[in-house]
């Protein structure tokens, strides 16, 4: 039995735009998670359209899930769907292995999915043109598919690496995603999407092997590729990351030049490693625009281009940057200091750098904090603290964002879990699971409790002891919230 599903609590929010969960199962497996606060007005739009047409007989088709990051891309093979769940979230690559369904028994989901959308749009406040626009789509669905013949099998290539260590990328495409005939309506996603292997060669031998969207997996490299870099800007001497999130874990040591896992270490200075990170995206990038022009303006392979020249221009920089020299005391005695000059109205003052920390704060804005004798640098999903002469001391990083008081007491909300810390200790004060919302950038810090902004969501009050949630307060979807504390009670503006 497969099922389309849609979550519920939209209907009570009465929110200007339907944000609710969104799942596709099959026999009671789940085949989509993590989609719990999708836009479901536009993903039902573009199911309906990818399902008419898959219906009419087009190839693939694509159905977008923004918030969590995920995109469905729909093939079809004759009489027959494969499904296939792609994460563009870190780390990117396969969501879970491809599922052949039944295309009538996908359309008929659809068809029911749909029906009961459009019931539930009829009770709501949404515009009569919404369900006008649906009611039609829906029509064009509910037909018995048109007959295709299985497209042949696609191509297949190959990118060794240069003389080093390297990784070697291999794709076959025999589900015909890129160069066979192309679909009225563009489907971006289908280039990262072919399937094939990434493999680290070092002197002949293969040392690390990985088997996912080649695309994917070129993208996850080129983001560690950013990731050494900025590490290499501030100062940073060990770095641990999982290449295309695939453990076992690396261990690059930036000052010596080695990498090194389990089983296996290598000689690898950080400037080539950065270059062999790099270049699968790169490499993949201008084959597949050379094998079919049209994928010149794919948004995905002109983002690989552009990110992939970046981090090789900002090495460059990088390894350009003249090195400080420290100068050595001179061994004459120093002579006494002169007297003012008599009537003199000016004197050039010099000032001594106490402490130099370049690169901290990482992609996007940061505020800079005084907390006691130490500084922080808190930016939207990551916070370094800083001694006064310039030394990192302590890093946290949150990928749903960062919530600072003013006593640099912070709530860190991870992928799965919120943090409570205090930036400049080097624990975290308690811990909790939650639902995957994210968090603002107030913090309101009472006796008790810690009062915190949730994007697109509300307000949260969290005991300062042990993080339970002890109430909400959820507007109508808010876009904006202000928060303060007044004679013991919450104030909250929103627009």
């Amino acid at each position: 039995m497969l099922r389309i599903r849609i979550g519920q609590r939209w209907k009570q929010d009465r929110g200007s735009e339907a944000l609710d969960a969104f799942g596709v199962e099959l026999d009671g497996v789940a085949l989509v998670r993590g989609a719990t606060e999708e836009p479901l007005g536009r993903v039902m739009e573009q199911l309906l359209a990818a399902t008419a047409a898959l219906a009419s007989g087009q190839s693939m088709a694509e159905v977008s899930l923004p918030e969590s990051q995920q995109e469905l891309l729909l093939v079809r093979q004759g009489d027959q769907l494969r499904l296939r769940v792609l994460r563009l979230g870190r780390p990117a690559g396969e969501a879970r292995p491809p599922v052949t369904l039944e295309l009538e028994d996908w359309r008929r989901a659809v068809v029911r999915t749909a029906r009961g959308w459009i019931d539930d749009l009829r009770l709501t406040s949404a515009p009569a043109r919404v369900r006008q626009r649906a009611r039609a789509m829906l029509t064009r669905v509910d037909r018995e598919p048109a007959a295709v013949a299985v497209a042949p099998p696609g191509w297949g290539l190959r990118v060794e690496p240069g003389p080093g260590p390297g990784f070697r990328l291999e794709a076959t495409d025999l589900e015909g995603l890129v160069g066979g005939e192309r679909p009225p309506a563009p489907v971006p996603v289908a280039p990262l999407a072919i399937p094939g292997h990434l493999s680290l060669l070092s002197g002949g031998v293969s040392r690390w092997t990985v088997a996912g969207p080649v695309g994917l997996l070129a993208l996850e490299l080129l983001r560690h590729g950013e990731e050494v870099v900025r590490a290499l800007e501030s100062g940073e001497r060990v770095l641990h990351l999982e290449p295309a999130g695939v453990p076992p874990t690396w261990e690059l040591d930036l000052a010596q030049g080695h990498v090194a896992a389990p089983g296996w270490r290598l000689a690898w200075p950080a400037e080539d490693l950065v270059r062999a990170l790099v270049a699968p995206a790169l490499a993949l990038a201008a084959v597949l625009s050379a094998l079919d022009p049209g994928l010149d303006p794919n948004p995905y392979l002109v983002d690989l281009t552009a990110r992939g020249r970046a981090v090789l221009g900002a090495l460059r920089t990088l390894v350009a940057r003249p090195v400080v020299e420290v100068q050595r005391p001179s061994r004459r005695r120093a002579s006494p200091p002169s007297a003012l000059v008599a009537g003199a109205g000016l004197r050039r003052l010099g000032f001594l750098r106490r402490g130099y920390a370049p690169a901290l704060a990482g992609e996007g804005s940061a505020d800079l904090h005084a907390l006691g004798s130490v500084f922080s640098l808190v930016g939207r999903t990551q916070a370094v603290v800083v001694s006064p002469e310039g030394t990192p001391q302590r890093r946290w990083t949150a990928q749903r964002g960062i919530a600072l008081g003013p006593s640099g007491e912070a709530v860190l909300a991870g992928d799965t879990r919120w943090l409570g810390v205090r930036l400049e200790e080097a624990e975290a004060r308690w811990l909790r699971d939650h639902d995957g919302v994210a968090v603002g950038d107030t913090l309101v810090v009472t006796d008790d409790q810690l009062l915190v902004t949730t994007p697109g969501e509300g307000i949260r009050a969290l005991s300062r002891l042990t993080g339970r949630e002890l109430w909400r307060f959820r507007p109508q979807r808010p876009q904006r919230l202000n928060l303060l504390l007044h004679a013991g009670r919450v104030l909250v503006a929103s627009e």
